[in-house]
């Protein structure tokens, strides 16, 4: 029976997944600073929960946690206080690692020990949660199920009906001041180029009312539109008005770190849906069997996407557990079949709905 260490094992996220793995018969580590908490958690979750107590920051700590372990899992942070300590400890332990966040400045962290992830043989995966991590996975798969070669697409992830935790607001600051992505603009052959149209509205498939969207092609679209040969591409942020006030006011450039930890608040002020839901709208074509067709495609979780990062985790932790992922240092979305962790979500619950636009 495999073991599952998971960092943070006690927090939103953590908790969550260590519940959906004793689920499927995967025992877990429950690890964290504080004992007591991981202690009462796997008092709850029974024989196969057992507490560890663990400081992501030390390294020795987090090696004697992955010891007799399977796959270590990271769902503490902020990343950018972590940095790389528990990816190098699964290194080190011979075991693959997933963390739910990380993005280009965790990666850049990691490229130039690449050489030893990939003789590794193990998976080393970042960005395994809803945004990014699904976000370009769903349409990745689409594309393979779909189609057979893509001409364009357009992504529309709702964030009108979501909540995030501080660390996680903390982390997407962060992750704005360092510009990992680009606000108004979209990808045209092989660059990209400026969205004169800038915020818009409209109605979003499967949602009620209309969206604020903000396009924002993030490096992850980026790393879509190469992988899938895309020759256009569009990405938005379905927002409310909250959102995008608070959502500007992260992005502003050179905030001091106190700066930036009141623009994390406030983030987690105004992304606080009360029925959070996760959903992605998806508008893709290209050519199958050598005819021109397009379709649209929608995603759909009865929960909001902060919580969904736990089942993303728990369908690719089963996944890497069976010995699937592409061995080295990636992200989620290029290192898992993306049709295969798809279908994993679709049967526990995802809803994903396709047609051909009239």
């Amino acid at each position: 029976m495999p073991t599952v260490c998971v960092i943070g094992g006690y927090g939103a996220v953590g908790s969550r997944l260590c519940s959906l793995l004793c689920g499927k018969g995967v025992r877990v580590r429950i690890a964290g600073r504080n004992f007591d908490k991981a202690s009462a958690l796997a008092g709850r979750l029974g024989a196969l929960a057992s507490p560890a107590a663990v400081d992501a920051t030390d390294p020795a700590s987090l090696e004697a946690l992955c010891r007799d372990g399977d796959l270590l899992a990271n769902c503490a942070g902020p990343y950018r206080i972590i940095r790389d300590r528990p990816a190098l400890a699964a290194l080190s332990a011979g075991i693959p690692y997933m963390d739910a966040a990380g993005d280009e400045y965790l990666m850049g962290i990691l490229e130039p020990r690449a050489p030893e992830f990939a003789a590794s043989g193990r998976p080393f995966l970042l960005s395994c949660g809803t945004y990014p991590g699904l976000s370009g996975l769903f349409p990745r798969a689409m594309a393979t199920r779909l189609l057979d070669s893509v001409e364009g697409f357009s992504l529309y992830t709702d964030f009108s009906r979501c909540t995030v935790t501080w660390t996680a607001a903390y982390d997407i600051v962060s992750t704005l001041q360092k510009d990992t992505g680009s606000g108004m603009a979209f990808w045209e052959g092989g660059e990209l180029r400026r969205d004169a149209q800038g915020v818009r509205r409209r109605h979003i498939p499967g949602l009620a009312g209309e969206r604020v969207l903000y396009p924002c092609f993030s490096e992850e679209m980026r790393r879509l539109a190469g992988d899938i040969g895309a020759f256009e591409g569009h990405a938005y942020l379905s927002l409310s008005e909250a959102n995008l006030g608070s959502l500007f006011e992260a992005c502003a450039p050179g905030l001091s770190e106190e700066a930036q930890k009141e623009a994390a608040q406030k983030l987690v002020e105004a992304f606080d849906a009360k029925e959070p839901e996760t959903h992605f709208f998806l508008e893709i074509e290209g050519e199958r069997a050598g005819l021109p067709c397009a379709y649209e495609a929608t995603l759909h979780a009865g929960i909001g996407s902060l919580q969904y990062v736990s089942d993303i985790m728990a369908a690719s932790a089963l996944l890497l557990l069976e010995g699937q992922g592409v061995p080295g240092a990636g992200y989620l979305a290029g290192g898992l079949d993306p049709c295969a962790l798809l279908d994993a979500l679709e049967r526990e619950g995802a809803s994903i709905a396709v047609s051909s636009p009239g």
